[in-house]
């Protein structure tokens, strides 16, 4: 029996960089099942209160159609729907979030219609607890569960951390399968049943034509560690600003938005690193042209602070990405990373980073950079759609065999 496929998306769907788990899963699985499902992502509604503040430019594209229903491949589809209130505020106001269902379950049936879908034969997607509201609008016939972070465990305030663990118990119970990015995750949601470890991939051409660019080290006088991704409290600036300080010959390249500004301006270490000058902020980049900004890279870091909660539960997107491109990877000790150790060289504290670092840089064997490429292939968005469809699959004919 063939089913579409309704995706609630937590971010929006045209970003041009930082693209996630979800837009890489999504994207293609619409390749993998064209002509024969269809697939909707739902982004997050804007709020006609909320929304010319907090979201302006959405908010004023939807007003101009932008941002309705829009095609994003041959049988892929977004939308951004509209809800009277903001989700958070109508929770604290009796009946709003009832209205709010009743206005998305209006505008998303409107939707199914007029695309065709099959109404008696729909599986939700969701992957967030915040997202448990839109369980149930569509009465579909499967509920997917796809949790690629801890995110009790990175909320600060206790009030919204509990509300968060309430949510995603009821998720737990209520979904039909559930996918988790990393073993941490894994272990601990996997006594709710139907629990599949999927680790993170990568669009593994995109990161290795980097190796049939044209090579810049001729023209440099120092070597470049590089780093993509969010720069956050989640990153070990203590340990940077070692590498930044004692080596002022090793250009430190950081490539991606901040977060959580005021958080990093209280970090002395962060401000010591940031001042350094060999240190390089490069801000956020469109993920097509990564490869580019990478290229100049001598070795790619993954500095993060080894005893986060969030980091020990994360499967780094950056990580497949990197072995993508065969060079040298330098790593804090986080669980995710240890599989590939060998191809990793893994440090234990800042000691062991400093000295890898040193020894990445001298790196002889000619075997490392295909044994990487050989990883990441095996590590590919391709593979894990093709796992997750298997998956879901089985466990449709378990319910109705």
């Amino acid at each position: 029996m063939l089913y579409d496929f309704v995706v609630f998306l937590d971010t929006d769907w045209e970003v041009t960089d930082q693209k996630n788990r979800q837009h890489f899963l999504i994207a293609e699985m619409a390749r993998q099942l064209e002509g024969q499902s269809k697939i909707l992502g739902v982004e997050r509604p804007i709020c006609p209160l909320t929304g010319p503040f907090r979201m302006r430019e959405k908010f004023i594209q939807r007003l101009q159609g932008k941002r309705g229903l829009r095609r994003a491949g041959v049988n892929l589809h977004i939308y951004t729907p509209f809800v009277l209130v903001h989700n958070l505020i109508a929770a604290k106001v009796p009946g709003v979030t009832l209205l709010n269902r009743r206005l998305l379950r209006m505008l998303l049936k409107q939707v199914l219609k007029k695309l065709d879908f099959r109404a008696d034969n729909l599986i939700s997607w969701i992957h967030h607890p915040y997202q448990l509201e839109d369980i149930g609008l569509l009465n579909e016939q499967f509920l997917v569960y796809d949790c690629y972070d801890d995110y009790t465990t990175s909320e600060q305030n206790a009030t919204l951390r509990r509300d968060l663990e309430r949510r995603e118990r009821t998720i737990l119970e209520r979904a039909n399968c559930v996918l988790v990015a990393s073993a941490e995750l894994l272990n601990a949601r996997r006594k709710t049943g139907n629990v599949h470890l999927v680790p993170n991939g990568v669009e593994f051409e995109h990161f290795a034509r980097i190796r049939e660019m044209e090579s810049t080290t001729s023209i440099r006088s120092s070597p470049i560690l590089g780093f993509t991704g969010k720069i956050s409290p989640r990153l070990d600036f203590r340990l940077l600003t070692r590498l930044a300080v004692k080596h002022p010959n090793w250009t430190l390249m950081m490539i991606g938005p901040m977060e959580n500004n005021r958080q990093l301006g209280r970090n002395p270490d962060y401000r010591v690193f940031a001042a350094a000058p060999n240190v390089l902020f490069l801000g956020s980049k469109p993920y097509g042209a990564l490869p580019i900004y990478m290229r100049p890279f001598d070795i790619c870091l993954l500095p993060y602070t080894a005893n986060d909660p969030v980091n020990v539960s994360c499967s780094p997107l950056k990580l497949y990405e990197y072995l993508s491109t065969g060079m040298p990877i330098v790593s804090t000790d986080l669980p995710a990373v240890r599989p590939f150790n060998g191809l990793v060289r893994i440090a234990r504290d800042a000691t062991d980073f400093e000295q890898y670092v040193a020894e990445s840089l001298q790196e002889t064997d000619e075997s490392l950079p295909q044994r990487r490429l050989a990883a990441a292939r095996e590590n590919s968005w391709e593979r894990r759609v093709k796992q997750i469809l298997q998956i879901v699959d089985s466990t449709l004919k378990e319910r109705c065999p």
